[in-house]
């Protein structure tokens, strides 16, 4: 692989794990704060992290969808997708499909099975999988810890292209920027949070 080659990879690695990760803890954050109840069940069961990470990947998937082109002729259905053609996988909607989801429109950190496309699958699993949700883990749990009392579902998705998830920020009212220890100078700086 050419020297130019491999710095184009290096830098879409590391713009979509960036963009991937951010996208991921926003909407679990969000999610949470939405569904009180959930997060106040992950707040009393903090072993069901993983569980509450792969229910927001469904419910929320922080890339609802992704575009590609097909490599040879396809056959689906009653239809044929040509060489060349482009697609748009919506994998916000198969993360909804009732007939793989009882109620998907529920968002409840004890579902099993959670078989979400979120990060692909098979050969086009996500290779920044493992550190996304590590992240996520690390930052719902700490952010968890320094939210106090009830806390009310509010906020929507902000901006972001097409095809992606993100907050553009957070307003300082916002229960995230309340720290319950004295406050540190940096903390009531809420924008670029998530």
């Amino acid at each position: 692989m050419s020297e130019e080659k491999q710095l184009a990879n290096y830098i879409m690695m590391l713009a979509v794990g960036h963009s991937s990760t951010v996208n991921l803890i926003g909407v679990a954050l969000l999610s949470l704060l939405r569904h009180p109840a959930q997060w106040r069940l992950l707040a009393q069961e903090p072993s069901r992290i993983d569980a509450a990470i792969a229910e927001v990947l469904r419910y929320e998937s922080p890339v609802p969808g992704v575009s590609r082109t097909a490599l040879s002729d396809v056959a689906l259905t009653d239809k044929t997708i040509r060489r060349g053609e482009k697609v748009i996988c919506l994998i916000g909607v198969v993360n909804r499909d009732p007939a793989r989801f009882p109620e998907p429109d529920r968002f409840d950190i004890g579902r099993r099975p959670n078989p979400h496309l979120s990060f692909g699958y098979g050969i086009h699993t996500c290779i920044g999988k493992s550190l996304a949700q590590l992240a996520t883990r690390i930052v719902v749990g700490n952010i968890g810890a320094l939210l106090t009392g009830n806390v009310p579902g509010h906020g929507r998705p902000g901006v972001g292209g097409e095809l992606s998830r993100t907050r553009a920020q957070i307003p300082a009212s916002d229960p995230l920027t309340r720290p319950r220890r004295p406050q540190h100078p940096s903390w009531g700086v809420a924008h670029h949070i998530i």
